[in-house]
């Protein structure tokens, strides 16, 4: 389901005879035109409450519904072929997700509320930009704007990170795995999710912040022996 909001984003069939036309994650009776049964008849009568009650008993819908896993086989299937008849829209909305991947966390949706409690030291802290943008349009520009400083740390990070790699032509284990493991997180978030994939990154920074304190480390590191050459230098010419 979370491929096929990135999918047709934008993109929305009006068609309600098709699946994709049906607002993801709503409840099991409105996908029903699209459902064979088969597993509602499989697990009947093995936990009825769990497995096939529509709503929970706060009244949320019960998204453990059994039928869920038809419900994704759909949207798995509608999403393959339609990146398969329109690939640019669909890599448009995951060059979009890419973006989002590196704005500010506190711009995930059930957020926004509390973020509002703290619009300035938000705006200073994360540079995030929507909190005076208006209107679909402004807050995708705000979103981009405010993703620009910590696309650019990011980069000059791992960029300081990949040039000692190649220069050294070695890498540590640790710095493997995190480099890894942001390209895995980075890549399938992006592909897979769209608006909500920042809080992914957000939950991988502490590997990002290993990464910043080897790359301070290392500067301050060539900056004293630098200091110490020349006054060596120095030195040296004096006698």
């Amino acid at each position: 389901m979370n491929l096929a909001r990135t999918v047709f984003h934008d993109h929305a069939a009006a068609d309600s005879s098709r699946t994709e036309s049906i607002e993801l994650f709503s409840k099991i009776s409105t996908y029903r035109p699209f459902l064979s049964g088969d597993l509602e008849r499989k697990y009947a009568g093995l936990n009825d409450g769990e497995l096939l009650g529509e709503f929970k008993n706060d009244g949320h819908i019960n998204e453990h519904h059994i039928s869920y896993i038809e419900v994704s086989d759909k949207y798995a299937e509608v999403s393959t072929a339609y990146m398969k008849q329109q690939p640019t829209a669909y890599l448009k909305n995951v060059l979009q997700s890419c973006i989002i991947f590196f704005a500010p966390a506190t711009r995930y949706p059930f957020a926004e509320a509390e973020a509002k409690k703290i619009t300035w030291y938000d705006v200073i802290y994360s540079f995030k930009l929507s909190h005076f943008a208006e209107g679909k349009s402004e807050r995708r520009w705000a979103m981009v704007l405010s993703a620009i400083p910590k696309l650019l740390m990011y980069a000059a990070v791992f960029g300081f990170v990949l040039i000692e790699v190649k220069r050294r032509r070695t890498i540590t284990a640790l710095n493997l795995f995190i480099l890894l493991t942001f390209a895995y997180v980075f890549f399938v978030s992006s592909s897979m999710e769209h608006y909500e994939n920042m809080r992914f990154r957000f939950e991988i920074e502490p590997l990002f912040l290993l990464l910043l304190a080897q790359v301070l480390g290392q500067k301050l590191k060539e900056k004293k022996s630098n200091a110490q050459e020349s006054s060596t230098n120095f030195e040296n010419s004096e006698s």
